[in-house]
């Protein structure tokens, strides 16, 4: 016979289970209707001031919600088989949210296999350096992981940022949030004024043999994307190497300034030698060059759909690397 007890946790488990199945499926569902009012603009006709208003006042969502659920369900337009699994309940909208970030057409059903029976924040470990286009054995890039920033503020410093986000948006072309806070760190951390320098001061570590870069962040070395350090050796002020004593554990490292973020640093294995300090400081392109580069392109940004006029680097057209030469109109 069996007990009352255990007749509950069986019950419990089974709606359970099924209220999990349903609300994959409501979520599917949900952002296939979000993305349809927001591409028929049922706000405008609704006379909401904005799209993330009219969201907030169906669901409470907040605007970052609001936005990741729209980003969702548009991937899923393109991942038929990932759709399928939300809207059968083999997968949940988390789930989901995480695989839609770098499975494709082509890799989608590698994603869902080594999916199953994971957990979301398995999912997110996988998932962790991926990009888009990526399979689960592709190699995981440190410097393409995203961060996530939370703050615990007063009403005053909530309502100052977001006049301070709504300034830079204003000024520019239009940002996202991660352009948006870029910009308003680099604002702190401007530099010298002249435009023959980078306007603005951080370090790098560069190592020698395979030329990847972290940039120090309070003590603690952050991996940055290859283009970061291409434009730092292309525009950056390098201070060569600088005094500090080494053993068989601490590798060497020299300064030297990246392109708009300014000092980088080249990391070497360790050695009994001890660095030596740099006489002076140079740059591959020469400020007299920067100058006229600038003044020749009115200093804005000439990558095409780009209208930046801020922080402005300059880069090579044809890489050095690849035999680009280091002159004006490159």
């Amino acid at each position: 016979m069996v007990s009352t007890e255990k007749n509950d946790w069986v019950q419990a488990h089974e709606v359970l289970s099924r209220l999990a199945k349903e609300r994959a499926a409501a979520d599917a569902e949900e952002g296939r209707w979000l993305l349809a009012a927001l591409r028929s603009a049922a706000h405008v006709h609704l006379g909401y001031g904005s799209f993330g208003e009219y969201v907030e006042r169906l669901f409470g969502y907040k605007p970052r919600s609001t936005q990741e659920k729209l980003r969702v369900a548009e991937a899923l337009e393109a991942l038929p088989e990932v759709a399928r699994a939300l809207e059968t309940g083999w997968l949940s909208w988390s789930a989901a949210r995480e695989l839609t970030r770098v499975a494709v057409a082509e890799t989608e059903r590698d994603w869902l296999e080594i999916a199953s029976g994971k957990t979301v924040h398995q999912q997110e470990a996988l998932v962790a350096g991926k990009s888009q286009g990526d399979r689960p054995a592709s190699t995981s890039e440190p410097d393409s992981t995203r961060h996530v920033l939370r703050f615990e503020v007063a009403s005053e410093t909530l309502a100052l940022f977001r006049e301070a986000m709504n300034k830079l948006k204003r000024s520019s072309a239009p940002l996202d949030d991660d352009a948006a806070l870029m910009l308003m760190a680099r604002h702190l951390l401007v530099g010298p004024g002249d435009d023959g320098r980078a306007s603005y001061q951080i370090a790098l570590s560069v190592c020698r043999e395979c030329g990847r870069g972290r940039q120090q962040a309070s003590g603690e070395l952050v991996a940055v994307g290859a283009d970061v350090v291409a434009m730092a050796e292309c525009d950056g002020q390098h201070l060569g190497p600088v005094a500090a004593p080494v053993t068989s554990e601490s590798p060497v490292t020299s300064e030297s300034p990246v392109t708009s973020e300014s000092p980088a640093a080249n990391e070497r294995p360790a050695s009994s030698e001890r660095a030596h300090v740099g006489a002076r400081a140079k740059q591959t392109v020469t400020p007299a060059m920067r100058r006229a580069v600038l003044r020749r392109d009115h200093h804005e940004c000439v990558v095409p759909g780009c209208r930046n006029a801020v922080f402005l680097d300059l880069h090579h057209v044809e890489l050095r690397s690849e035999g680009g030469r280091n002159v004006a109109d490159n």
